[in-house]
């Protein structure tokens, strides 16, 4: 049987190591029009 996308994005993001996960999500604050870095474990957010 085939997993869900919602399913098969966790397990993914589950599986990213801790660097990763803070790029996707600087990237996703960036798609949506944010000025992002990530500054040591944080990502920063600015409009």
């Amino acid at each position: 049987m085939r997993q869900s996308r919602r399913s098969r994005f966790g397990d993914l993001i589950r599986a990213a190591g801790p660097s990763d996960r803070r790029r996707f999500l600087a990237d996703l604050w960036t798609a949506r029009g944010w000025e992002t870095s990530v500054e040591r474990r944080l990502v920063v957010a600015r409009r």
